[in-house]
C-alpha cells in the first residue's frame, strides 16, 4: 500500500495497481531482458551430498544416492558407475542377496513405483556394478498406488514395500502377486521414510514399528511374512520403542526406547534413548549371561567343532560359490515370558541415531548425536568396556542436511563401519577407530528446467496424497495445477520457482505450507553485522546509532556504546560521507575490527575493537530481543500468553527455568511447539 492509498498486488503472474477510488485494477506493463549466456544444463562432480547408502553383500562396492540419482562405487578405489540419470528422484536402495540387482523407488511423473536395476552381462564377464557396461532398469511394480521403501527378502525372490506410506506388503517377483502383511491403519506417516520394517534372516517374519491404538506411542511388533498371523506386540510399553532389528542370525532383536532417557520439555522435543536387546529363546538369553571366562571356554569349544564340521563338508562336497547365499535355518521364536528376556545394553541414555551388534553379538556399535555433531561408540557388552571410536563436528544443519539420512553399516567381514553423516561417508575401523573418507566421483547433469518440472509435479502430487482433508479444503487442486503449471516455461531460476510454488500452496489456505529456497553458498561472501539499528533519517556524517542490540558485538567491557553515538570511521575507510550506508564488515567471527565512535553528548571521540557477527547470529539476537519485549508486555498486562516459535530444546529449558524462577501475580504461560500446545501453570501463594 502506497502513502497515497494505491494498492499494488500480484495476480495470475502479473502485477496490478488499484488507485484510491478506482474500481478497475490497472495491469503494470513490465518488460524483463533475459540472458541466454547461462547453459540450461551444467555438469558437476560430487564427492559428498549423499542422502542414503547401501553396502553390497559381496563387500566390494556400495550404492548411494546423490541429488536423486543412484550410483555404485568400488570400496577400494572409488571407481564410480552411474545407475540412473533422471531429473526426478530415486531413493530407498536395496541390494539383492547376490549383489547383482538393486531395487529402488522412483516417482517418474506418476505415483511412486518400484524399479529394479540389473547387471545385464553374465557374472563371469561383469561381476560388479561399478565396472559394468550395461544396466537393465525395469519396473517391478507400477499401479495407481504410492509404493516405495522396497527391501529384498533374504532369498531375493520377493520384495517387501510400503503401499501408500503405511501399508506393509510383499511382492513376489515371479508371480507378480502381492500380499498384505500389516494394514496401514497401524501407523501414521508424518514424513516419507519414517516407517520401519525388517525381514527376518529366514524370510518368515517381519519386525515392524507400529502405533498403539489411540496413543502416539510407537511399539515393536512381530508379524508373519506370509500374512497369516496377527501382529504381536513385543515391547508392550507406554514409552516409544523404535526401529526393531534382527540380530544374532534371528536369535535376538535390538531396538531403542526412551524409557530411561531425558524427555524433551513439552513432550515434542528430542528425547534421549537406550538400546535394548530381546532374546527369542531362553538358550540365547542364557548365553548372553555367561561370564567372560565362561564364554571364552564355550567359544573355543564351538570353534573346534565348527572346524571339524567344515573339514568333513569339504571332503564330501564341492566348493560353494564365494557369493552364494548362505543356507539359513528357520529361526525359533518362543514368546512365553519373553518380557523377562530383555537387556538394556547402553550404559547411559543418549540421542541415538543408529546402532547394531557385531555378528557374534559381543559388541554394540552405535552412533550418537551430540551438540556439535556425531560420535561413534563401541561397547563390549560382556566386559562393559566403552570407548569412542570416532567423532565429527558438523555445521548447523539446514533443511537440505536434514533430508539426508544418518546411518551406519557394517561391512561383510565385520572389520569396518561405514558412517553416513551430513552427506559424507566415512569408513571407521571397528578395532582401532581409524577413520578415512570414502572416495567416489558422482558426475551429475544439473538440468534446472527438467528438475523444476519434476519438483512441481512432486509437490502437487504429494500435497494431494497427504493433505489432511480429502476435499482439499474445498479447493479444486487439479484446476490450480493447470493454472500454475503454465508459468514453468518462463521460470529460469529456483528462487522464482519457490515463489510460484508457495503461491500455489497458498491456494489451499492451510498452515505449514510453502516452498523456500535454500541456496548453496559455500563460496559466497559473508557480510557481517555490528548488532545495531541505525538512523536512516540522520543527514550528518557517519552512522548514528538508534539502538544497540543486547548481547551484540558493540556491547564491550572497554567502552559504553549507546544510542545517539555516531560511527565515523572503520578500518575500511572513512564513513563521513553522510550517505547513510552501513559499512561492509569482514567475514563474521574471523577477526576483530576497529571502529571510530563519536560521543555527541560528551563531544569526545574514541576507538573500539569489535568482532562482527553473521547475519544469522544477528537474527537470533533480534528474536531474543522480541521475546524479551513480549515477556515485558505479558508481565505488564498480566494473564497474557507467551508463545514460542517451533521451540528448540534450549528455549524450552530457558522457558521452564524462567517459569520456576519468576515471581509475581497468578498467570498462565503457554508454549507453542510444532502444532502441539503444552501448558505450564504456576500459581503464586
Amino acid at each position: 500500500m502506497a502513502n497515497n492509498g494505491t494498492l499494488c498486488f500480484g495476480y495470475d503472474g502479473e502485477i496490478y495497481l488499484l488507485p484510491t477510488g478506482v474500481l478497475q485494477p490497472q495491469k503494470v506493463s513490465i518488460q524483463i531482458g533475459l540472458s541466454d549466456s547461462i547453459a540450461s544444463t551444467q555438469f558437476k562432480s560430487f564427492g559428498d551430498n549423499v542422502t542414503e547408502m547401501a553396502l553390497s553383500p559381496n563387500g566390494k562396492e556400495f550404492a548411494f544416492v546423490v541429488r536423486g540419482d543412484i550410483y555404485v562405487a568400488s570400496v577400494d578405489q572409488g571407481e564410480t558407475k552411474r545407475i540412473t540419470s533422471t531429473p526426478g528422484q530415486e531413493r530407498t536402495i536395496s541390494f539383492s542377496p547376490d549383489g547383482r540387482r538393486i531395487v529402488f523407488a522412483a516417482e517418474y511423473g506418476k505415483p511412486w513405483a518400484l524399479y529394479e536395476a540389473t547387471i545385464a552381462q553374465p557374472k563371469e564377464k561383469e561381476p560388479y556394478f561399478f565396472n559394468s557396461t550395461v544396466i537393465d532398469i525395469h519396473p517391478i511394480l507400477e499401479n495407481d498406488q504410492e509404493n516405495f521403501q522396497p527391501k529384498y527378502s533374504p532369498d531375493g525372490k520377493e520384495v517387501a514395500y510400503l503401499e501408500n506410506r503405511t501399508t506393509l506388503k510383499v511382492l513376489n517377483l515371479d508371480t507378480k502377486q502381492t500380499r498384505l502383511i500389516l494394514a496401514g491403519d497401524f501407523n501414521y506417516s508424518y514424513e516419507d521414510g519414517d516407517q520401519w520394517f525388517d525381514w527376518s534372516p529366514d524370510g518368515k517374519w517381519f519386525l515392524a514399528g507400529f502405533l498403539t491404538p489411540e496413543r502416539w506411542a510407537s511399539q515393536a511388533g512381530l508379524v508373519d511374512s506370509g500374512g497369516q498371523q496377527q501382529l504381536t506386540n513385543l515391547t508392550k510399553s507406554g514409552y516409544d520403542n523404535e526401529r526393531p532389528r534382527w540380530m544374532l542370525g534371528g536369535k535376538s532383536m535390538i531396538w531403542w526406547s526412551d524409557k530411561f532417557g531425558l524427555h524433551g520439555d513439552g513432550g515434542s522435543g528430542k528425547s534421549q534413548q537406550d538400546i535394548y536387546e530381546m532374546f527369542f529363546t531362553q538358550e540365547a538369553f542364557d548365553r548372553s549371561k555367561l561370564s567372560k571366562a565362561e564364554y571364552d571356554i564355550l567359544a573355543e569349544s564351538e570353534a573346534e567343532q565348527k572346524k571339524k564340521k567344515d573339514a568333513e563338508k569339504k571332503e564330501d562336497s564341492k566348493e560353494p560359490e564365494p557369493n552364494a547365499p548362505k543356507k539359513v535355518e528357520p529361526i525359533a521364536i518362543d514368546l512365553n515370558n519373553i518380557e523377562d528376556r530383555i537387556d538394556r545394553l547402553t550404559v547411559g541414555s543418549a540421542e541415538i541415531v543408529d546402532g547394531l551388534l557385531t555378528s557374534d553379538g559381543e559388541t554394540l556399535l552405535y552412533l550418537v548425536k551430540s551438540e556439535k555433531g556425531y560420535g561413534l561408540w563401541s561397547l563390549k557388552l560382556r566386559e562393559s568396556e566403552l570407548k569412542r571410536l570416532w567423532e565429527t563436528e558438523t555445521p548447523k544443519p539446514t533443511p537440505r542436511d536434514e533430508s539426508s539420512r544418518t546411518m551406519i553399516q557394517l561391512d561383510k567381514d565385520g572389520k569396518n563401519l561405514y558412517v553416513l553423516a551430513s552427506g559424507k561417508i566415512t569408513k571407521v575401523g571397528v578395532a582401532d577407530g581409524k577413520a578415512e573418507p570414502v572416495k567416489f566421483n558422482a558426475l551429475k547433469e544439473l538440468d534446472g528446467v527438467a528438475e523444476r518440472a519434476f519438483l512441481f509435479e512432486h509437490i502437487w502430487r504429494q500435497v494431494r496424497e497427504k493433505f489432511y482433508l480429502k476435499d482439499m479444503n474445498g479447493v479444486d487442486w487439479d484446476y490450480y495445477k493447470s493454472i500454475y503449471q503454465k508459468f514453468l516455461p518462463y521460470i529460469a531460476d529456483d528462487r522464482d520457482f519457490s515463489e510460484m510454488a508457495s503461491e500455489m500452496l497458498g491456494e489451499i489456505n492451510a498452515s505449514h505450507t510453502g516452498c523456500k529456497l535454500q541456496p548453496e553458498s559455500q563460496n559466497a561472501d559473508a557480510t557481517a553485522a555490528l548488532g545495531a539499528f541505525f538512523d536512516s533519517n540522520y543527514k550528518g556524517t557517519g552512522l548514528r546509532i538508534l539502538e544497540v542490540i543486547e548481547k551484540g558485538p558493540l556491547i564491550t567491557a572497554s567502552a559504553q556504546i549507546q544510542a545517539g553515538m555516531i560511527i565515523e570511521k572503520n578500518q575500511w575507510g572513512d564513513d563521513r560521507s553522510g550517505d547513510g550506508r552501513q559499512p561492509p564488515p569482514q567475514s563474521p567471527g574471523r577477526s576483530a575490527d576497529t571502529v571510530d565512535h563519536f560521543d555527541v553528548a560528551k563531544n569526545t571521540r574514541f576507538d573500539v575493537t569489535v568482532k562482527p557477527i553473521s547475519a544469522a547470529d544477528q537474527d537470533e539476537l533480534l528474536y531474543r530481543r522480541w521475546v524479551k519485549q513480549r515477556r515485558e508486555l505479558v508481565n505488564k498486562l498480566s494473564n497474557g500468553n507467551r508463545r514460542l516459535r517451533a521451540c528448540p530444546r534450549d528455549e524450552r529449558r530457558e522457558l521452564s527455568g524462567d517459569l520456576l524462577r519468576s515471581a509475581g501475580s497468578r498467570k498462565q504461560e503457554e508454549g507453542l511447539d510444532r502444532g502441539h500446545t503444552v501448558q505450564w501453570r504456576r500459581e503464586s501463594s
